[in-house]
């Protein structure tokens, strides 16, 4: 959640949230479209914060005794319902298939080849850039052995 209000912050959507038995409860941003809170807690539940328009779902998983907090995100269970709740999140955001830098199918394009496949004539006239060398007094302290 708080990740979520981070990026938020910085004009960022986020699609789903999944806390797994969150410590305490927040509120979630305006730029996440939808929480699923898997807790076992009555007091770590999230609700929704100034222009929250998504959809939240506080999932109370404390009747099953098989689930606590430190296993509660490797339960078979649970994985498959935020698996379902993800593909349906982005069932919902089909688009058009990932370009490269090309405009080529991502999927399906072959990889640009690396400067070395191609021979030295690439980088030719280009002079090396000159080493770097720390000024003097900012090398690191040498830690005797």
């Amino acid at each position: 959640m708080v990740m979520a209000a981070y990026l938020g912050r910085k004009g960022v959507p986020v699609a789903m949230v999944v806390p797994f038995d969150g410590s305490k409860s927040f509120a979630a941003s305006d730029n996440v479209g939808r929480v699923l809170n898997l807790t076992q807690r009555d007091y770590a539940y999230m609700r929704g914060g100034p222009g929250f328009r998504g959809t939240l779902d506080n999932v109370d998983v404390s009747s099953d005794k098989s689930i606590n907090h430190i296993n509660i995100d490797k339960s078979p269970r649970l994985h498959a319902r935020v698996i379902a709740e993800v593909l349906a999140v982005i069932g919902n955001h089909k688009s058009a298939p990932a370009k490269n830098a090309n405009g080529a199918d991502a999927r399906t394009a072959k990889p640009a080849p690396l400067p070395e496949q191609l021979g030295s004539q690439q980088n030719a006239n280009k002079p090396a850039p000159p080493p770097h060398k720390p000024r003097a007094g900012t090398q690191p302290p040498q830690i005797p052995n």
